[in-house]
């Protein structure tokens, strides 16, 4: 496991910790499923397609209202995502 899953299973892990999470049963689904297929070495990037959906989906239909450590967890999945697309991120062009 390298230290970029590492770092993506600590904010998963808290993300999960949220009351607001465990009450929405699709997301801390995903969130657990993710966990754990981190732990097992799955593709980060697919993982992390999955889990970016699902927060996005939550964030629509919470009027983009959301803990602190899920807003963290869906801007750090960006990266791999866009990695893997190849998109241009504004914030490495310097």
């Amino acid at each position: 496991m390298n230290d970029k899953t590492e770092e993506l299973m600590k904010l998963v892990d808290a993300a999960a910790q949220e009351e607001v999470v465990k009450a929405d049963k699709d997301l801390y689904a995903t969130i657990v499923k993710a966990y754990k297929d981190l732990s097992e070495d799955k593709n980060i990037v697919s993982v992390s397609g999955k889990l970016n959906s699902q927060i996005n989906r939550y964030l629509l239909t919470h009027q983009y209202k959301a803990p602190k450590s899920v807003v963290e967890l869906g801007q750090k999945l960006q990266k791999p995502i866009a990695d893997r697309w190849g998109h241009v991120n504004p914030m490495n062009l310097g």
